[in-house]
């Protein structure tokens, strides 16, 4: 007895789920543009299709990382005023010491207003604002970040004065620009 033909409901299943597996082998070979093409197909005529939309957005962050994605970033750097002839000058522990009652004072202040921390370049910080967390006012959050840590090391210093008998000072500056994060 022939086979009933197949229904056409059950035709356009089997097709979305060739699409997909296609979609999933493009990913796996490094075609996220393919991968978002055949998922897109797909959401053409199942627009809440949950697989397809995951697929997308994987292939879109695949793309983005692969080429790069623009933002507006503010950069902020920090570092101690004369650090290295107090490095040159004093025991190795003790500018360890000093040092670390800075970068947490630095830490604190930036993560505050929405930063990270992103490198520790010896008595140098550098912190982000809006990668990877984008706000609207994110060269205003590294401003009062700056602002904050100089105020903090206030207290550093004292500190660092009585218990090390060194004196510190900080300057920050800060930069917002275009870039490419990639």
């Amino acid at each position: 007895m022939p086979e009933a033909p197949a229904s056409a409901e059950s035709r356009l299943t089997r097709l979305i789920d060739r699409l997909l597996t296609g979609a999933d082998g493009a990913l796996a070979n490094g075609e996220p543009d393919v991968a978002r093409e055949m998922a897109g197909d797909v959401l053409m005529v199942d627009p809440d299709n949950e697989r397809a939309q995951e697929l997308i957005r994987i292939a879109d962050e695949r793309q983005r990382s692969r080429h790069g994605e623009r933002t507006v970033m503010t950069i902020l750097f920090s570092d101690l005023v004369d650090s290295t002839p107090m490095a040159d000058a004093e025991e190795p522990e003790l500018v360890r010491d000093v040092f670390a009652l800075y970068r947490e004072e630095a830490k604190l202040a930036v993560e505050r207003f929405g930063g990270r921390i992103v490198n520790y370049l010896g008595d140098g910080v550098v912190a982000t604002f809006g990668y990877p967390e984008l706000h609207e006012d994110d060269a205003r959050r590294a401003v009062l970040a700056g602002l904050e840590l100089v105020s903090g090391m206030e207290r550093v210093e004292q500190r660092a004065r009585e218990e090390h008998g060194v004196d510190m000072q900080v300057r920050v500056g800060i930069h917002t620009g275009l870039v490419v994060v990639a």
